[in-house]
């Protein structure tokens, strides 16, 4: 896909999440790749179940001892291969209903990225221009909340990230958990920061590390309301590996009035 102007060329303030369109190729992308871990899974259930039985005759007549222990050695691997292979495809699977309860909701205008208001513009251009390392994606929704819309919320903010880094090929590796681990303020807002005022090389010089990330708390993330949803998402997407490495990862999102926000983060030296 090419977006005109490249997403990563924009700055926060003309950022939106995500376009119907961008949705519809995280959706396509996903059914392929979903298809092609159940087709293996399929693969590797039928070639299971033949070492095994191989194994089954094996044992009811004399055989050389290497040999039923190069079988039973097979059938082992086989199984631990259809193991991986099930989990991914439930993994994928779990993901494509992720997607698609997004984008029914997209669809319907019940769930909508929103650009930043001039106000929030200004706060996060500061805070890239100081060479802040987090994303911030803004939603605004008119749906019941709970644990999927949280989800959706936590799929789309990924997915915008994904797009913005040029990472389109990573997408069909995600796998988020069925719900995200449950936070309260303080659990949120200590890592959270950490990654804003500690990016791999340091905020620039006067950019006031502690007002900058003051005003993102208040208002970008609204002073995490008392009673907030907030919620910390799996960073097993490959996105996050150059994270992994050295600086750390940060995957957030937090219940905002009218809203949410997704926080997403990688990076390294």
């Amino acid at each position: 896909m090419t977006l005109d102007p490249p997403l990563t060329s924009l700055t926060p303030a003309q950022l939106q999440p995500l376009s119907a369109s961008e949705v519809e190729q995280a959706l396509a992308e996903t059914r392929r790749a979903r298809l092609a871990i159940t087709e293996r899974e399929s693969r590797l259930a039928a070639l299971s179940q033949e070492a095994d039985e191989i194994l089954r005759r094996a044992s009811r007549r004399p055989r050389p001892a290497a040999e039923r222990r190069e079988l039973a050695q097979r059938a082992r691997v086989l199984r631990q291969e259809h193991g991986q292979a099930r989990s991914d495809s439930m993994e994928a699977n779990e993901l494509e209903k992720a997607l698609a309860g997004f984008r029914r909701l997209h669809v319907e205008g019940r769930i909508e990225g929103r650009p930043p208001t001039t106000e929030e513009a200004d706060i996060l251009e500061r805070f890239e221009s100081a060479g802040g390392v987090v994303d911030h994606w803004l939603w605004t929704f008119d749906a019941p909340r709970g644990e999927r819309v949280w989800r959706y919320v936590a799929a789309g903010s990924l997915w915008a990230s994904v797009l913005r880094a040029g990472y389109q090929d990573m997408w069909p590796d995600l796998a988020l958990p069925a719900r995200g681990r449950r936070l309260d303020a303080s659990e949120l807002l200590r890592p959270y920061r950490r990654a804003v005022k500690q990016p791999p090389y340091r905020l620039a010089r006067g950019s006031h590390p502690n007002e900058l990330c003051r005003d993102l708390v208040e208002r970008i993330l609204r002073g995490v309301s008392p009673g907030a949803a907030l919620h910390a998402w799996s960073d097993e997407h490959p996105y996050f590996d150059s994270g992994k490495e050295w600086w750390g990862t940060l995957f957030l999102t937090i219940e905002v009035p009218g809203g949410a926000v997704g926080v997403v983060a990688s990076a390294t030296d």
